[in-house]
């Protein structure tokens, strides 16, 4: 992208995914660092994720990112420690390190509900509980926000495994329905890609609370994920009174059917729901879907063939998860960016970069850009939206990985 030819909004999320062109190389400082000095604070806080995408999984880079826990806007702060977090991703290293940080700033209120999440990361899968973990999670006298922090990366360090159940399932019965939202998640974190978790959630389907509901929405996708299969499970969801929980349908469907390009006739009719949110994240799931496939019809026709600011939003963005890793030109994406509403140059910016990246680390960045827009915006499920997308994301990325070590050891 050359940044001269547009405005900032561009700028914004390209910042976002700029990581993303140096995904676990450790390169690229020369290029995200200025990103993190910009007087705009979105540029900072998609700078400092960036930080994170360029030195995924390296446990590196730490001087670089530990400045910005200080820098006065919030957002930055709060992407600083989950850049931490990606930094560490799987490495099961740094416990004394993020634990020590979690404790410092413990009392800064906009650090507080991510600062353990890095160690859940660090220790994505690995089934090891961690005690202090645990003790947060379970303490009453704690503030919410640090309980619901620890019960969420427990679900992390749990996440794909199975296992843990019994240490949420007395959290789910808490009063604080805060506290029930994120034991809810976090089973279904713990059972990602496994069906037979549904069996523990789906007396919530038809809970009083809607933000319950929505919960049970995300854990469906969750536990479905890239299936391309079970939409039986949300068909009286998705035509919920309340548009909480159709949002969470129109994400989680994006999860059931990654990678899989289909699902285009469960997803597409969401497309025209009256909820602006739920018609943007429905079009983000089809790009979601067809993700590095370059299979942009049915997108493209959406765009621009609909008057929709949310559908231009939603497309701008898919359209980038379409030909994310195809090393593709798309044109679309360059008019979109001067586009006359700023939060389609926004999305167009995030996208500049998707094509030369891997789909899985354009699921991570994904995951960061909305979440960011949406906490903003006061967006309940958009927490829930950034860990399903996140973990989502790792967990391909990391058994990508896998694969290839096996494939490369049974040739030596």
């Amino acid at each position: 992208m050359a940044p001269g030819k547009y405005d900032r909004h561009v700028l914004r999320g390209s910042a976002f995914s700029q990581g993303l062109k140096y995904l676990g190389t450790g390169r690229g400082i020369d290029e995200i660092e200025p990103l993190t000095r910009c007087k705009d604070e979105f540029v900072r806080r998609g700078g400092a994720i960036s930080l994170g995408l360029a030195f995924l999984g390296t446990a590196k880079c730490l001087d670089c990112i530990k400045p910005l826990l200080k820098d006065e806007d919030w957002g930055v702060r709060t992407s600083a420690m989950f850049s931490l977090g990606l930094a560490f991703l799987g490495t099961k290293k740094g416990l004394k390190q993020l634990q020590r940080l979690s404790r410092e700033h413990r009392f800064d209120i906009a650090l507080r509900l991510c600062s353990i999440m890095p160690i859940g990361l660090s220790y994505l899968s690995s089934k090891n509980t961690l005690e202090d973990i645990l003790h947060v999670a379970r303490n009453n006298n704690e503030k919410w926000d640090m309980r619901s922090n620890a019960i969420l990366s427990f679900g992390l360090t749990f996440l794909g495994t199975g296992k843990g159940k019994e240490f949420l399932e007395p959290l789910i019965e808490c009063e604080d329905e805060r506290i029930r939202l994120s034991a809810l998640f976090s089973l279904g974190l713990i059972h990602s890609g496994i069906e037979k978790g549904l069996n523990l959630v789906n007396r919530f389907a038809r809970d009083d609370s809607h933000y319950i509901r929505m919960c049970y929405a995300f854990c469906v996708g969750l536990m479905l994920l890239g299936k391309g299969k079970g939409i039986e499970y949300l068909n009286r969801l998705a035509e919920d009174m309340d548009e909480h929980v159709r949002r969470g349908v129109a994400a989680s469907l994006g999860l059931i059917f990654l990678n899989t390009q289909k699902g285009l006739d469960y997803i597409y009719p969401l497309t025209k729901d009256k909820d602006k949110i739920v018609r943007m994240f429905s079009v983000i799931s089809l790009g979601l879907s067809l993700i590095g496939s370059s299979s942009s019809e049915v997108v493209e026709t959406l765009v621009t063939k609909n008057e929709d600011l949310y559908v231009r939003i939603g497309g701008a963005t898919a359209l980038g998860l379409i030909f994310s890793g195809t090393k593709t030109e798309v044109g679309l994406i360059r008019t979109l960016a001067k586009d006359k509403n700023p939060l389609v140059r926004f999305a167009a910016g995030f996208s500049f970069n998707l094509p030369s990246a891997p789909p899985p680390g354009s699921l991570i960045g994904l995951s960061f850009l909305y979440s960011s827009y949406g906490r903003r915006h006061g967006w309940w499920f958009s927490w829930f939206q950034l860990l399903a997308l996140l973990s989502a994301g790792a967990r391909w990325l990391l058994s990508e990985e896998a694969n290839i070590y096996e494939s490369s050891s049974s040739h030596v």
